[in-house]
Formats: structure tokens, C-alpha cells, sequence
């Protein structure tokens, strides 16, 4: 489960556009201060760095403005992500055996009479 104090929400503002979507973040690293890089399954497959602006955290990533209130309490942070299921494979591992070289039936001797 996530820590409720890294939830967080962003406004979208798609380029071309004047109306912000907001959509959940998790916080995955804080520097007071300086940024924030938050992770958002609904916008981006990688984490998003927001840069403080005196005000709010804020990004401009191909056009697209990203902006988001957050307050670090304490000391800079970073979070770490734990797989669930205790990191055991689901996939069975599969064996592969070497083959031995050479001509079937052969045994490695030639027969050159």
C-alpha cells in the first residue's frame, strides 16, 4: 500500500489546450527546494521531474504543461518500489541441455579405412 503522504495530485495542460486534467501522482523522490519526480500511470510510462518555481512544482514536457502543489516535510526523500509477491518468478525457469557436435551415430571416432 502507498503512503498517503506521497499521494499526490498534477494538472495536465495538453499542448494547444486551456483546460487542466488533474490526474493522481506518487511522489517518488523529493529534494526540498530544488524538484519533485512523481510517477503518473495515466500520462507518462516513466517518472516525471517537476522543478520548483517559488510557488508549485512545475514542467514543461513537448508542449505540455505539468504543474503540481506539494509540501516535503522534513529532509529530502526517495522512495523505493517493492514488487509485491516477494520477487518469487511466476514463470518456471526453463533448462537447456548441450547438444553433443558431430554426426548422429558416429561416437566420435571416424571410421577411414
Amino acid at each position: 500500500m502507498i503512503n498517503s503522504k506521497l499521494k499526490t495530485t498534477i494538472q495536465f495542460i495538453p499542448s494547444g489546450k486551456k483546460k487542466s486534467k488533474e490526474y493522481d501522482a506518487v511522489v517518488v523522490e523529493g529534494v526540498k527546494g530544488k524538484h519533485i519526480v512523481v510517477e503518473v500511470a495515466d500520462v507518462a510510462t516513466t517518472p516525471i521531474k517537476l522543478l520548483w518555481d517559488k510557488s508549485l512544482y512545475k514542467a514543461d514536457m513537448f508542449g505540455n504543461k505539468i504543474s503540481c502543489e506539494y509540501t516535503i516535510e522534513g529532509r529530502d526523500f526517495t522512495a523505493n518500489k517493492i514488487p509485491s509477491g516477494g520477487g518469487v518468478s511466476k514463470n518456471k525457469s526453463t533448462v537447456v541441455s548441450r547438444s553433443k557436435s558431430g554426426r548422429p551415430g558416429q561416437g566420435g571416432i571416424s571410421n577411414l579405412a
